[in-house]
């Protein structure tokens, strides 16, 4: 992955790929609640 990133970045990409990352961290902060209930249920 950050082998790709690298050639991304080099192809002037960087800014979508900026925006890649930060709809991959919300969408794992929206995950969070689930994850956790699902766990707690495990249990």
């Amino acid at each position: 992955m950050e082998k790709l990133e690298g050639m991304l970045q080099g192809a002037g990409m960087g800014s979508q790929l900026d925006a890649l990352h930060l709809s991959f961290n919300r969408a794992a902060e929206q995950a969070v609640p689930v994850a956790a209930d699902v766990f707690s249920e495990a249990v």
